[in-house]
């Protein structure tokens, strides 16, 4: 994937983002006005209306916030893609491939992590280093295993 089609791809997800959370505050707001609206038709319609009013006011500043932080985050994802310069023409990118899976590699983080490699230990002589089955599914939840 090159520079313009990752651009056009963080676009197209910082709006589908912002869509999203416009639906869903839309559908938050009418199932929330369902007992209110009623209510309102009733002799604690005054109670009501303040109710209603705080709830869309408190509301408005949460999804308000939820789309800033979407926009913040999709913007600085652009801007740090015009930062970076394009690759070569012809260059490999394989390299970076190969780096990023052994980034996720479990196998290499238990080794990187276990205590005789000098990290992933609190104290010397610590022998044993409780860590999450990566392996299995749900990873990072369930099973835990001593390594040793």
């Amino acid at each position: 994937m090159d520079k313009q089609q990752l651009s056009g791809l963080i676009k197209l997800l910082g709006t589908g983002f912002e869509k999203t959370v416009d639906t869903v505050e839309k559908i938050h707001h009418s199932i929330a006005d369902e007992p209110l609206d009623i209510l309102e038709k009733t002799p604690v319609k005054p109670a009501a209306t303040v109710v209603k009013t705080a709830h869309h006011g408190i509301s408005g500043l949460i999804y308000g916030s939820v789309k800033l932080g979407g926009k913040v985050v999709f913007g600085a994802s652009s801007a740090v893609l015009d930062l970076v310069d394009d690759p070569p023409a012809g260059s490999n990118t394989a390299s970076a491939a190969r780096a990023a899976n052994t980034a996720t590699d479990p196998e290499l983080i238990t080794r990187t992590l276990h205590p005789d490699s000098g990290f992933g230990s609190d104290r010397a002589g610590d022998s044993t280093l409780e860590r999450s089955d990566m392996s299995e599914p749900g990873f990072g939840a369930g099973r835990r295993d001593e390594v040793k």
